[in-house]
């Protein structure tokens, strides 16, 4: 009796465990970066962040304005909301090594993306987001994303267009706490986008922050 009891426990934990991994893995389906298309001589756009402050900023006040923006809790790719709440079932540690798997897989575009990178692509998505409507904006605001600028944008029902652009790179995975490998996949990145783009008056920032982005230093730049 004690023996079947205990054989039946491990079945259940054992189909458990995979059923479990079977729904994360299914979560994750359509949350892979989705690769662009690019016919030889032409440019090339890459996809700025979901989760970026200036992204959600102007969708948010886009979502006000026409009624057509993202709203700041749908920021993440389809099947995030699944995949988040089977990792509330578990532990902690794997709650977190589920994120940083996940992270792995679904974030950043390769770095050869950036042959053809027109930064132009950029500012045009921005302002993209606002169509042509018949009333018109009596206004525009140009500036760094942040809360009070989404208040006094919508309260002017002005358009706002960002000034930074958050994008992610993949690199192999390091330590959190590796800023030279961090700093050298970020230089070759930085100069990349730079040579390519000799016209544009454009600053990139190798963003760096082990403090609050750790799970995401250890697999992409930003």
């Amino acid at each position: 009796m004690r023996t079947r009891n205990f054989t039946r426990r491990c079945f259940s934990r054992t189909h458990g465990g995979v059923t479990l991994t079977f729904l994360l893995l299914f979560a994750l389906v359509g949350n892979f970066p989705a690769v662009a298309k690019r016919e030889p001589g032409t440019r090339t756009a890459i996809t700025v962040e979901g989760f970026d402050s200036g992204t959600r900023v102007v969708r948010e006040i886009a979502d006000v304005l026409i009624g057509q923006g993202k709203s700041i809790l749908e920021c993440y790719p389809p099947g995030s909301r699944l995949f988040l709440w089977l990792l509330s079932l578990l532990p902690e540690n794997l709650r977190i090594a589920g994120i940083e798997w996940g992270m792995s897989l679904s974030v950043g575009h390769k770095p050869e993306e950036l042959e053809g990178f027109d930064v132009s692509s950029l500012p045009e998505w921005c302002a993209s987001q606002y169509p042509n409507t018949d009333h018109g904006y009596q206004a525009i605001m140009v500036g760094s994303p942040n809360g009070g600028i989404a208040h006094l944008a919508a309260l002017l029902r002005a358009p706002f267009l960002t000034t930074s652009f958050g994008l992610t790179f993949r690199h192999p995975p390091i330590k959190p706490d590796e800023l030279e490998a961090y700093y050298e996949s970020g230089k070759e990145l930085a100069a990349t986008i730079l040579s390519g783009n000799p016209d544009e008056e454009i600053e990139v920032v190798n963003h760096y922050d082990p403090l609050h982005d750790r799970s995401l230093v250890r697999y992409v730049n930003f």
